[in-house]
């Protein structure tokens, strides 16, 4: 897609690119809080920048691969189910076939302790009636944390598919014969469910789909960029997937009097000073709610975690939200 055209579908897309370019370039630590704790393995607490937001509407086109290459937001990206009733329209069409198998994650795949993480097989009935039971309270089993993650529902269960529509901002790359589609997954799991920091090797159209409750519960993606990548791989490729780091970062919630929380960082201690520098100047995250969309640029490391915006601790932990990717290539861009 030219850039004329892409000028066409969004007008102020070269006043947007112009910001976002000056937001990148800037290292000042004025946008970020740096914290040093008093443990000994100086742990790293900062604010990082948040990734920024587009109003998405019904002429936006995507632009040419050499403009596809930072993440952001796209609010109201899907207006076809209304909020309210986005959680039930998913629950009912997964509940259109009961028997069907899934494979459930027990744990996380990064952790290296033996027996700390398994793959079980069951009926989606039980994992969908222990995701949405109201007396659950938590997100675990056996203290590990429960996932269905990359779970290609809409060629499993036609009622999904019906449910689930192209993104309007794809669709027309993929009508243009412009990209090709690789793949659609669903990432549906408790508050507290954690995907560790890894990278992909397509372009993330990643939306929010469902939440049990849209005001509780939402999705915090935390972003690196692929020139930080020497230092997130792994030097061990016999405990972690190859595309997965073993550097490791916690959230930190930080309640507010209007009631919605922000999450800073606690990155890995054991990070060399240098390291953990650049991480700090080049992280970005963003809160993704009930019908927001996130682009993820190929190759940038992401780490996502289902969260809770209440204060209450009694609803922290017993929500759920459901997550679509959709990952695509550009033509001609496969090996690039």
């Amino acid at each position: 897609m030219s850039n004329n055209n892409m000028m066409s579908l969004f007008p102020d897309w070269e006043e947007f690119e112009q910001d976002l370019s000056q937001f990148l370039a800037s290292s000042s630590c004025s946008s970020m809080h740096l914290f040093f704790s008093s443990d000994p393995r100086r742990t790293y607490h900062f604010s990082p920048r948040s990734i920024p937001k587009l109003e998405s509407n019904d002429n936006f086109g995507f632009v040419d691969a050499d403009n596809l290459n930072v993440p952001f937001v796209l609010s109201n990206s899907f207006n076809r189910v209304l909020p309210s009733s986005r959680s039930q329209e998913l629950l009912g069409a997964l509940r259109s076939q009961p028997n069907n198998p899934v494979v459930i994650e027990l744990g996380r795949y990064n952790d290296p302790r033996a027996g700390q993480f398994d793959q079980v097989e069951m009926p989606l009935k039980n994992y969908i009636d222990w995701l949405d039971d109201p007396s659950r309270t938590d997100g675990t089993i056996f203290d590990k944390q429960v996932y269905l993650a990359q779970w290609r529902a809409a060629d499993e269960i036609s009622a999904v598919k019906d449910l689930i529509q192209v993104p309007s901002d794809l669709e027309p790359l993929l009508s243009g014969n412009i990209a090709d589609l690789y793949q659609t997954s669903f990432f549906i799991g408790p508050t507290g469910s954690v995907s560790p920091l890894h990278f992909d090797p397509y372009m993330n159209l990643y939306h929010l789909q469902a939440s049990s409750n849209p005001s509780y519960y939402a999705k915090h993606f935390t972003l690196l960029p692929p020139s930080v990548s020497h230092h997130l791989q792994n030097t061990s490729t016999r405990q972690f997937q190859r595309n997965t780091s073993s550097v490791d970062l916690h959230l930190v919630r930080k309640d507010s009097e209007s009631g919605h929380p922000t999450f800073d960082i606690k990155l890995d201690s054991s990070l060399p000073d240098d390291i953990a520098s650049t991480l700090t100047e080049t992280m970005m995250t963003c809160t993704l709610r009930e019908g927001e969309t996130l682009f993820i640029p190929r190759g940038w490391w992401h780490r996502v975690e289902n969260v809770s915006l209440v204060e209450d601790p009694r609803y922290r932990n017993i929500g759920w939200t459901a997550g679509v990717a959709w990952w695509f290539l550009l033509r001609g861009r496969s090996s690039s």
